[in-house]
């Protein structure tokens, strides 16, 4: 239940909706279309959305709305599914007018424009050649799916065109509506290779040289897990992540840098969509992102608020917590929390967590990149220990601080 709420709370324009359409249904009847009298057809069908026949309508298109709506919030950000909703309400409301005419009600205009969207975004496949065609195919099948519906059950009482006109504008919403075709169908996202390290060095120089020398030594060991954003064969930006060793399923963001010139036109959110993609693939459920509020010495810029406003505003990520003073003075650490599949299953080959185990505190460790900041180290011990997990003296806690105290440590 806690994961669920925690979802919903990410997903403002969803639940923002629900409330609304609630309202209409309890304060307005479908006749009451007509205490919006403007010639602006755009506002009626707007506002017929809101409104519903009877309750049974009701709870049907709010069940779509909420699932399917937060599913695709969660993933793409509420910018989009505002955008889906406005197109797929107008041009389904279009679509029922010219065809039928204006006496239709209710919200599946927009569920439909959800689902268009995400018949897309589930059918595309990475380098296909006509990826479009696979997802037309399953858009015409819906929509012969609900046009028999209404035909043989409901009796013509479905607004067909409404929902067939949401679903072309949430397919043609993926497809870049309203974007710059030629970016987003000359971008790849593809595994890094050793040509690709001088000029992502280059741009990781140009952001900040002190991690343009950690880039540089992690990438003579591996280049695992660590991707590429290109247009037309030049480098745009990379990103990547490495499995947290203790945790399964879990991960932490690594290197992710963007070329000053590609810094728009949505690139950066495009990536992490890739990089998300590419996680749930691998069966991570949920990824971490520190970073920290350092600046620049010359400036006095702090050089990764952009970032930081980027995790927070555009992928919806939760700040977890703000750590002061951990890499030096007056620079705090920021840590993150960004879901990869929404829904989370339990993993039946997943052992359940031991209870009632103890741990006993051994030492401390350097923090990387502080010189103040220091790491407890502890080992956990189970309930039939009969002795400890390595041959470390155990350590109070008082002890380990006054030993910290002694290294002249802050934290």
């Amino acid at each position: 239940m806690h994961g669920i709420l925690e979802s919903l709370r990410k997903c403002p324009f969803t639940l923002l909706i629900i409330a609304i359409t609630i309202i209409g249904f309890i304060g307005f009847k479908p006749s009451d279309i007509a205490v919006f009298p403007t010639p602006l057809l755009p506002v009626k069908l707007l506002s017929a959305s809101f409104l519903h026949l009877n309750l049974n309508h009701l709870v049907m298109n709010l069940v779509f709305w909420g699932i399917a709506g937060s599913y695709l919030e969660l993933r793409s950000g509420s910018k989009r599914l505002i955008i889906i909703f406005i197109l797929a309400t107008l041009i389904g409301g279009v679509f029922e007018t010219l065809f039928i005419d204006e006496k239709f009600i209710g919200l599946s205009a927009a569920c439909y424009g959800v689902l268009g969207a995400l018949i897309h975004e589930h059918t595309h496949e990475e380098n296909r050649k006509i990826p479009i065609l696979r997802g037309l195919f399953f858009l015409i099948a819906f929509a012969a799916v609900d046009i028999a519906l209404n035909l043989f059950i409901y009796s013509h009482q479905v607004a067909v065109f409404a929902h067939t006109g949401g679903l072309v504008a949430g397919f043609l919403s993926s497809l870049g509506f309203g974007k710059n075709k030629s970016d987003a169908l000359n971008r790849t996202f593809r595994p890094m290779e050793d040509s690709d390290v001088a000029p992502i060095l280059a741009i990781i120089y140009d952001h900040d040289e002190d991690d343009g020398e950690e880039a540089k030594a992690a990438f003579a060991k591996s280049l695992a897990n660590k991707y590429v954003m290109t247009q037309e064969g030049r480098v745009m930006g990379m990103t990547g992540y490495r499995a947290d060793p203790y945790v399964p399923q879990t991960a932490w963001l690594s290197f992710t840098y963007i070329h000053e010139a590609f810094r728009k036109r949505g690139n950066a959110y495009w990536m992490m969509l890739e990089l998300r993609n590419t996680l749930e693939r691998a069966g991570v459920r949920q990824l971490f992102i520190a970073t920290s509020d350092y600046l620049d010495e010359e400036t006095g810029e702090d050089i990764y608020l952009p970032a930081r406003n980027f995790y927070e505003h555009k992928l919806n990520a939760r700040r977890e917590l703000r750590i002061e003073n951990f890499y030096a003075p007056d620079e705090s650490k920021y840590i993150y929390s960004l879901p990869v599949a929404i829904s989370e299953e339990t993993d039946p080959e997943r052992p359940s967590r031991p209870t009632q185990n103890t741990v006993r505190f051994v030492g401390l460790e350097d923090t990387p990149e502080s010189d103040t900041s220091y790491i407890v180290l502890w080992e956990e011990m189970t309930p039939d220990s009969t002795e400890p997990p390595s041959n470390r003296d155990t350590k109070t806690f008082p002890q380990m601080i006054a030993e910290l105290e002694s290294y002249r440590g802050k934290a």
